[in-house]
This record gives C-alpha cells, sequence and structure tokens, in this order.
C-alpha cells in the first residue's frame, strides 16, 4: 500500500530573485511552492470572473470615423 496520488504536476518556473526574496518574506523559505500554488489559483479565479463579466456587458458601439 503506496501513498495516495496527489493529484499535481511537478514543474519549474524562473523567478527574479527579488521576487523570491518576497516571497520568503511574506511567506516563510519553507512555503514557497505552497504560496505560488496559492497565487496561481487566486490570479486564476480573477481572470475567469474577469473574462464571464466581460461576456455579460453588452458590445460598446463604435464610434464613427470623421
Amino acid at each position: 500500500m503506496g501513498r495516495p496520488p496527489l493529484n499535481v504536476k511537478r514543474m519549474v518556473i524562473r523567478l527574479p530573485v527579488e521576487t523570491i526574496a518576497r516571497i520568503e518574506a511574506v511567506a516563510g523559505k519553507r512555503r514557497i511552492a505552497q504560496f505560488v500554488r496559492e497565487a496561481a489559483e487566486a490570479e486564476l479565479l480573477r481572470r475567469e470572473a474577469k473574462k464571464d463579466s466581460s461576456h455579460d456587458k453588452p458590445a460598446k458601439p463604435k464610434k464613427p470615423k470623421g
């Protein structure tokens, strides 16, 4: 009996040293991956909500040139 699957995929990302230092300052050195996962999820939710709300708005009429 092994460990159950975590349903995650490993990936490598490159971040500026300054960004990593800022993440460490607010999340701690051992919580960088968790911070990035949470930040990615929050940004996805924000963008998806923005995308959904843009579909609800009527298209703006174009102004005639001249």
